[in-house]
């Protein structure tokens, strides 16, 4: 996003009493995530977004074989659904409308 494209963002979504409704707050963090490179970022946020994946898939891989979430996949295998799809840490496929859950 170049510096005049953000600065209409702001100004459009700047109202009459000078805060920003909570749309245009949404629509310009939607359009700096889209515009953003993982390359232009600083090295220490890099960093730290590869710790927090690193430590999402260490939780998500250490904690798919808790007895909760053997309760959580015997409740769900009586949903119906017939949609699958892989979640983290599990060795079969899923309800698609479960599988994050699952992966939580």
């Amino acid at each position: 996003m170049t510096d005049d494209q953000s600065q209409r963002v702001s100004s459009a979504a700047t109202s009459a009493t000078g805060a920003r409704p909570a749309r245009a707050i949404t629509r310009e963090l939607a359009a700096f995530a889209t515009h953003a490179r993982f390359a232009l970022l600083p090295e220490e946020v890099r960093a730290e977004a590869a710790r927090a994946f690193l430590n999402w898939m260490g939780c998500v891989l250490g904690g798919c074989r808790d007895p909760a979430v053997a309760i959580a996949v015997t409740a769900d295998a009586e949903t119906g659904e017939t949609r699958r799809h892989r979640s983290s840490g599990m060795g079969d496929a899923r309800m698609s409308r479960s599988a994050a859950f699952l992966s939580a």
